[in-house]
């Protein structure tokens, strides 16, 4: 799987849990605890987010188990646009969405 698509699943989630779930904040922690993916891919995964300009974030110095400290606390007009703009997320991240409420991850793939 490449960064995009890792980026793509992880603006998922914070979506799924920030938006539909009003939840207030992500950290990375709870992030590595959801994926258990490597740090080094939810660090790309993160930072692809972040250059798109697609959350509201704020970044710390160091690091939690060797993933980059950060709290999401949501998503960028535009980051819910590309969401909820099939097309545009299928442009961006390239893969489908399918049910909006129900989506399929592939974490704990590759656990460290």
């Amino acid at each position: 799987m490449g960064v995009k698509k890792d980026a793509g699943e992880l603006l998922l989630y914070f979506y799924g849990e920030l938006v539909l779930k009003n939840r207030q904040q992500i950290s990375a922690e709870h992030v590595i605890t959801e994926t258990r993916w490597a740090a080094s891919k939810i660090n790309h995964a993160f930072h692809y987010l972040k250059d798109l300009e697609l959350l509201k974030e704020i970044s710390g110095l160091g690091n939690f188990k060797g993933v980059d400290n950060f709290v999401v606390m949501g998503l960028s007009p535009k980051g819910i646009d590309i969401i909820e703009n099939r097309p545009k997320f299928k442009r961006h991240f390239s893969f489908e969405l399918g049910v909006p409420e129900i989506f399929k991850f592939s974490w704990g793939a590759d656990e460290e």
